[in-house]
């Protein structure tokens, strides 16, 4: 407690949509689909019945058209970024799920959102693209953008996950809020300066 108390606070940003606000990120398609499934907690080989089960199911989500091939309406900043999209990310930070990302440069206060917008392909390729995004790389069929503002739109109802919350719905207003929120930090520590991927284009001036 008194590492605690005697530390400072970081001003630090937050993804707002309506009343909900995120402090990691926000993500749709695919791995929101699968993420939402509750996790068991057990061990042994019942857990590893899970995981085939749970592989499985990631398979045949990849060739479900209407999760891994959905069409969207989508403005970043008032750049029109509208297509088929696999996998929607928008990062305050590099890591998702407790993993980093291909949104590594991703910083809590730099005012800036990291989107990632994975392009609907092949079951397969789509599998290696979220595979290599999941484990920090760049897949060659995304679409990488830095921004305060992003609209999503569908025609049919989407799994949105917002932090460790799931929402459906047809449109997403995501707004970054600069230093929205202050976080103790314990022993005086701080966000690490990270430079900006070149990979990232910068939609707002």
């Amino acid at each position: 407690m008194p590492t605690l108390i005697q530390s400072k606070a970081l001003p630090t940003d937050v993804i707002k949509w309506g009343d909900y606000c995120a402090l990691n990120s926000c993500c749709v398609g695919v791995n929101a689909v699968i993420s939402k499934k509750p996790k068991s907690r057990n061990s042994g080989p019942r857990q590893d019945r899970f995981i085939t089960r749970s592989g499985l199911s990631y398979l045949l989500t990849l060739f479900n058209r209407q999760v891994a091939n959905q069409k969207y309406s989508i403005t970043i900043d008032d750049v029109d970024y509208s297509g088929n999209y696999s996998f929607i990310h928008a990062a305050n930070g590099p890591y998702h799920n407790g993993k980093i990302t291909g949104a590594s440069g991703a910083a809590p206060n730099d005012g800036l959102m990291d989107i990632a917008l994975i392009k609907s392909s092949h079951p397969l390729r789509t599998l290696i693209a979220i595979g290599r995004y999941s484990r920090g790389k760049r897949p060659g069929n995304c679409i990488f953008v830095r921004a305060k503002k992003m609209t999503i739109e569908s025609d049919s109802q989407v799994w949105i996950q917002f932090d460790n919350e799931y929402i459906q719905d047809t449109k997403i207003n995501l707004e970054l809020v600069d230093q929205a929120v202050q976080i103790v930090a314990a022993k005086d520590s701080s966000y690490p300066p990270i430079p900006i991927p070149a990979l990232f284009e910068r939609v707002s001036s």
